[in-house]
């Protein structure tokens, strides 16, 4: 695979991001969700997270883009409790990425990676495996200032 990052934080601590392209060797047993997917190497006291797109079950505070929310991991109980049609598209994830300030903006100055804006119907609405493929011609280049 190739890594698709979603950047869902950035601070003067660090800059947290999810791999939402990743699926786990296990699968959660909720009985609603797809695969259990490897958001990173490294874990909070919440070891889970659900990306989803159901108004419903999201709190406000759980908005990262439009309409998409990351919620704690009982959002997929509340997902299993309606109807298949109602539950919107959704992932679980485990484990993030995390970068010291400016870290990340390096890492992006010298290539490493490439920057496109998170979109909604991509994220949730494709096939994961292809998320990177599918991202490349929407790329674009970040001009850093120097100061």
């Amino acid at each position: 695979y190739r890594t698709v990052i979603l950047v869902v934080g950035d601070t003067s601590l660090a800059t947290i991001g999810l791999c939402v392209n990743r699926p786990a060797a296990v699968e959660c047993d909720c009985g609603c969700c797809p695969p259990l997917f490897l958001g990173g190497p490294s874990m909070l006291e919440e070891r889970f997270f659900c990306l989803h797109d159901n108004r419903k079950v999201a709190r406000k505070k759980d908005k990262i883009l439009n309409g998409v929310f990351l919620s704690k991991p009982e959002t997929m109980d509340k997902l299993a409790e309606l109807p298949e049609q109602e539950r919107g598209q959704h992932r679980m994830i485990t484990g993030y990425c995390e970068w010291e300030p400016g870290e990340l903006q390096d890492e992006i100055k010298k290539g490493w990676w490439l920057v496109a804006e998170p979109d909604h119907d991509l994220l949730l609405e494709r096939d994961p495996t292809k998320l990177w493929k599918s991202l490349v011609p929407f790329h674009y280049t970040i001009n850093f200032s120097e100061n």
